[in-house]
C-alpha cells in the first residue's frame, strides 16, 4: 500500500531552476561565445530587465562569476566583463605548460585502455571536421575534451582539478580562439595526434616536451590576437 506521504511525494514537481543559476549560465554563455567582450560593462538593471528577473539574481549570479575570474568588480568602473594583459596571458601558458607538461608525463606512464580509447575518438573526430573557421567552436570543445582526459589520466586528484580551475577562470573567449584559424587548427590537431602516439608508447619525456611546447605554441598564437 502506498502511504499518503508517499503519494503527496510524488506529486511533487522537479525544483524549477533558480532564478541566479539561470542568470548565470546566460552571462557565462554570453561570454564564452563573445557575444560579451573583454572590458564591457555589465549593468544589473538592464541585464535583469532583459532577461525579465529582479536585480537580486542578477547580483548573485555576477558575484558567482566574479569568484570565478570572469567578471571584475572595480570601483568607480562598476562590474566587466574581466580581460587579462598580454602579460597576464603569457603568464597563464606558461603554468598551463609546466602542468600539462607533468600531466603528459604521468599519462604515459599511467593511462589505461579506456583513456587511449577516449583520446582516439577524440583525435578522430576532430580530423574528420573541415578546416574551416566556422568549425572554431567544435575543434576548441573537442581540445578542452582531449587535454581534459591526458590531465585526469596522469593526475585525476591534484594535477586534473587546478587545470580545471585555470579553464573556468581564465577562458578564452570564442571569437579570440586560434581554433578559428584554419592553419592553426591543423597544426595543432598534427601536435594533438604527436602527444597521443608518445602517451600510447609510454614515452613519458616526450610526452611531456611535446605537450609542454604545444601550450607554449598555443599561448604565443593566443597572444598575437589580442
Amino acid at each position: 500500500m502506498i502511504s499518503i506521504v508517499s503519494m503527496h511525494l510524488q506529486q511533487i514537481p522537479e525544483p524549477p531552476k533558480g532564478k541566479a543559476g539561470y542568470v548565470y549560465d546566460w552571462l557565462r554563455g554570453q561570454i564564452m561565445s563573445g557575444q560579451l567582450l573583454p572590458g564591457e560593462a555589465l549593468k544589473q538593471d538592464a541585464i535583469a530587465k532583459q532577461l525579465g528577473v529582479s536585480s537580486t539574481p542578477v547580483r548573485e549570479a555576477l558575484r558567482q562569476l566574479g569568484t570565478e575570474g570572469l567578471v571584475t568588480h572595480a570601483q568607480h568602473r562598476g562590474v566587466t566583463v574581466s580581460d587579462l594583459s598580454k602579460n597576464d596571458v603569457e603568464e597563464l601558458y606558461v603554468l598551463r605548460a609546466a602542468m600539462e607538461g607533468v600531466a603528459g608525463r604521468l599519462a604515459a606512464r599511467r593511462r589505461s585502455r579506456e583513456d587511449l580509447q577516449a583520446m582516439e575518438k577524440i583525435l578522430v573526430d576532430s580530423e574528420s571536421l573541415g578546416f574551416s573557421s566556422e568549425n572554431g567552436y567544435e575543434f576548441a570543445r573537442l581540445s578542452r575534451e582531449f587535454h581534459d582526459v591526458i590531465a585526469r589520466a596522469g593526475s585525476p586528484n591534484i594535477i586534473a582539478p587546478k587545470i580545471q580551475q585555470l579553464w573556468l577562470a581564465h577562458p578564452v573567449p570564442g571569437t579570440r580562439s586560434i581554433w578559428h584559424v584554419p592553419e592553426e587548427a591543423r597544426s595543432l590537431i598534427v601536435t594533438h595526434r604527436e602527444v597521443y602516439e608518445a602517451i600510447k608508447a609510454g614515452n613519458e619525456f616526450e610526452a611531456e616536451r611535446l605537450m609542454k611546447r604545444h601550450i607554449e605554441e598555443s599561448g604565443t598564437a593566443q597572444i598575437s590576437r589580442q
